[in-house]
């Protein structure tokens, strides 16, 4: 199959031109026109996850975190980056990763957890410029306000493999919450304008936290990775349901360095 279809239907699913000013998208390495037969997608392109690549004989890594991030001054192996962009191009294999832009789709990360939760009424919580019908960060309404108590255990449900810490007064009743998966805690402003009594993130700094407090919105910490990684998952099934000739596998060997 060519490289060009399977980029084409990521970027339906996910448009470039929804992630954020500051981030690094698309085909990051790799032949546009390339064929691919095997793909492996994960969370975070890391040395486990490119030996599982390699031994998989993979074509196209499809990563939520991109790699490189940022501009690589140089490619050597004594640099992780740089070995593991060395690896994958000796190995012939590209990589893309749809990031923020798959944050921030209308059926994207953001979104599914929302609906994951059964939220009403979502809405992106920072609107594009030039589509407000999508942005950055979503927030609804639950169905009815409920403890943080029982938030905190309809999260523990629905998304069973995150790493859950509330930060703030979790006997208050909660009905308008925002979510930003990953590291959300720069929104806290955006939550705060918006109403939400509850930001679900990821992560968030020590002083994000103290001005969610100033702000008298509580924060639900999910975990970086937990935040995300359930919704590559769907994506890979996703992905080998689209493209049935296609051999798609999510990562069996990617790990978490905050998990338990």
């Amino acid at each position: 199959m060519n490289m060009r279809q399977i980029v084409a239907y990521l970027q339906k699913l996910a448009p470039l031109e929804l992630a954020e000013a500051w981030d690094s998208v698309g085909l990051l390495i790799g032949d546009p026109d390339g064929q691919v037969e095997r793909l492996m997608v994960c969370l975070t392109v890391m040395e486990a996850t490119v030996d599982e690549a390699i031994a998989g004989g993979a074509q196209l890594i499809v990563t939520h975190h991109p790699l490189p991030f940022r501009p690589l001054p140089k490619i050597v192996c004594s640099d992780p980056a740089g070995k593991m962009v060395w690896k994958l191009c000796r190995h012939g294999i590209s990589v893309y990763s749809p990031h923020t832009a798959w944050d921030n789709a209308p059926e994207g990360i953001n979104q599914r957890i929302a609906r994951r939760l059964e939220l009403e009424a979502v809405c992106p919580m920072v609107p594009h410029a030039t589509n407000p019908m999508v942005g950055s960060g979503r927030c609804g309404r639950l169905p009815m306000a409920l403890p943080g108590k029982a938030v905190l255990e309809l999260a523990a449900r629905v998304l069973p493999k995150a790493q859950l810490r509330w930060i703030g007064q979790s006997g208050r009743m909660i009905e308008r919450i925002g979510i930003v998966c990953g590291s959300g805690g720069s929104l806290v402003t955006a939550a705060a304008t918006a109403d939400c009594q509850l930001l679900i993130t990821g992560e968030a700094t020590y002083h994000q936290a103290l001005e969610a407090s100033h702000r008298g919105i509580d924060l639900l910490l999910l975990g970086h990775g937990p935040s995300e990684r359930f919704a590559m998952d769907e994506l890979a099934g996703e992905l080998a349901f689209q493209f049935p000739a296609l051999h798609v596998w999510s990562s069996r060997d990617e790990w978490d360095p905050f998990a338990e």
